[in-house]
């Protein structure tokens, strides 16, 4: 993750470890960190990392997410709500609700909804892309 972000000028706060549960699991896979293009809300594509750090046993994903805005790279600590294969995260600043979805342990889909700031993910689709995992 850091090499990707120093790559995209991205920034991440140092010494980030993850914690992952049970091999039993079905959210193990969640844990580390993936790349995907995000938009800005100019509707430019951009960069972006998103660190999975610990699960709470289909509840909640505490996670970082690393982009640009229009004041320049950032990063933010957030909680994410988990449901099968699925995680969401609904910004605490009105920005729309954004959707990861895992196909397998490498790699899924992510998806920012329009108009679905704090209704859990209520608004079509605004912008589909595909994840990666950065960390093997």
């Amino acid at each position: 993750a850091y090499a990707f972000a120093q790559q995209n000028n991205l920034s991440l706060p140092p010494g980030l470890i993850g914690h992952r549960p049970a091999n039993n699991s079905p959210d193990k896979i969640k844990v580390g960190s993936f790349q995907f293009v995000g938009t800005t809300p100019a509707k430019e594509t951009i960069p972006q990392i998103l660190v999975v750090m610990s699960v709470e046993e289909q509840q909640t994903a505490e996670i970082i997410l690393a982009g640009k805005t229009q004041q320049g790279a950032s990063w933010i600590f957030r909680t994410g709500k988990l449901s099968g294969r699925r995680m969401e995260y609904v910004p605490r600043d009105g920005a729309p609700t954004v959707m990861f979805d895992w196909s397998d342990a490498n790699s899924g889909s992510v998806s920012i909804l329009q108009g679905s700031a704090g209704r859990g993910g209520g608004g079509p689709a605004a912008f589909n892309s595909r994840f990666s995992r950065l960390d093997g």
